[in-house]
């Protein structure tokens, strides 16, 4: 009996003096969220899955109806129609963050280039191998195929974030990938010229405690990365820019409850980039976990403070809200007459039955139109 309550003890002691958990105790109850947080409802939600953590939008040109979203969860990787129903599921390992992008080209026979296609490419941590997943989306029936010559170690015991950059300079693809005592790696993904990629490690650094939250921006040649307990982190996303110089986007912690502050539990972070937009318009969404709320900044530097909701039930549709959210995504395009300004894909972490009890998560659609109108943004 002393022998339980002694560890008993010593947890909680970790618990309290831990900046990575927002509060110690029942973390299914929320941190305080500033006095003007605004609450938008979810149009709808996904099937659950066990564990289900991060999401990754494709939109498809031609028919937007038909985009999918990939999603980590327990097992691997779930691909879901707009209908939240699951298309396609693998069981490849524990899958925690995940992203992709559109456009990415591949040859085979030698780098034949009248061979050239170019095909979805997806990439996520994965937990249980300790490395980084690649794989194709096929956008007709959403199944996912292995696409790498070999395995990629992530060199971490714990690969926990991630997210693709894609070179404005050089048209290079770049994934950086992050673990949970802070270090984060950027590798570069290249095609080897027989339909399949390899990647190569470019750079390692300390960003400081666990960090999750990852998204580039392409045009602007930029990583945001989290970091618990401290906030938001910007840093140049090229190989060889230096990880010496980094700017604060917003901070954690003592600030909460201030504009723009946040409470010490940030994970999710995505960009709502209009199409076709000049490289300093948008916003940068940051999902804060420890609040049940999620935060807007301005895409361009100094990333002013836009605003803070949370997502509340639709009871109308049948549909709770999202609380302790972890990934999230967000796109900047019309996805059907529910999303006419684009479409926020939001983890669930606390999702509930309709009779209040607990359930396994799932995702929740929000329009990105709702956001707009509650926040006041252009």
């Amino acid at each position: 009996m002393l022998t339980f309550r002694l560890r008993y003890v010593l947890a909680l002691l970790l618990c309290c003096l831990s900046v990575s958990l927002s509060a110690c105790g029942d973390d299914n109850e929320p941190g305080p969220a500033p006095a003007n947080a605004i609450y938008v409802q979810p149009h709808m939600e996904s099937q659950p899955a066990a564990g289900a953590t991060d999401a990754a939008i494709w939109v498809n040109p031609d028919d937007p109806d038909s985009s999918l979203v990939v999603a980590s969860y327990d097992d691997g990787l779930l691909v879901y129609d707009f209908s939240g129903d699951i298309v396609f599921r693998n069981a490849d390992g524990r899958m925690n963050n995940v992203d992709l992008r559109a456009g990415v080209t591949i040859t085979t026979g030698n780098a034949d280039p009248s061979t050239a296609r170019e095909v979805i490419l997806v990439a996520a941590t994965n937990r249980t191998q300790k490395t980084i997943g690649v794989y194709v989306l096929e956008p007709e029936t959403g199944e996912l195929s292995p696409f790498l010559d070999e395995p990629i170690p992530s060199n971490f015991e714990e690969p926990y974030g991630l997210c693709l950059y894609r070179s404005a300079v050089n048209g290079n693809l770049y994934v950086f990938a992050s673990e949970t005592g802070g270090t984060v790696s950027q590798w570069f993904l290249y095609d080897t010229g027989r339909g399949s990629m390899r990647g190569t490690i470019q750079r390692t650094w300390k960003v400081g405690r666990r960090t999750g939250g990852c998204v580039a921006d392409d045009a602007n040649g930029v990583v945001y990365l989290d970091e618990a307990g401290a906030g938001i982190w910007r840093y140049g996303a090229e190989p060889k820019d230096s990880f010496g110089e980094r700017a604060q986007v917003a901070s954690a912690g003592a600030g909460f409850g201030a504009a723009g502050g946040l409470s010490a539990d940030v994970e999710g972070l995505s960009l709502y980039i209009p199409d076709a937009a000049a490289p300093e318009a948008g916003y940068l969404i940051a999902s804060n976990r420890g609040a049940f709320a999620y935060v807007v900044y301005d895409r361009a530097p100094p990333h002013a403070y836009r605003g803070t909701f949370r997502i509340t039930d639709n009871t109308a549709r049948g549909v709770d809200g999202a609380q302790g959210t972890g990934g999230l995504d967000v796109v900047a395009v019309p996805v059907g007459p529910d999303y006419p300004e684009g479409l926020l894909v939001a983890q669930d972490g606390l999702n509930k039955n309709p009779d209040g009890s607990g359930a396994t998560p799932n995702f929740k659609l929000i329009s990105w139109a709702d956001v707009a109108e509650a926040l006041g943004l252009e």
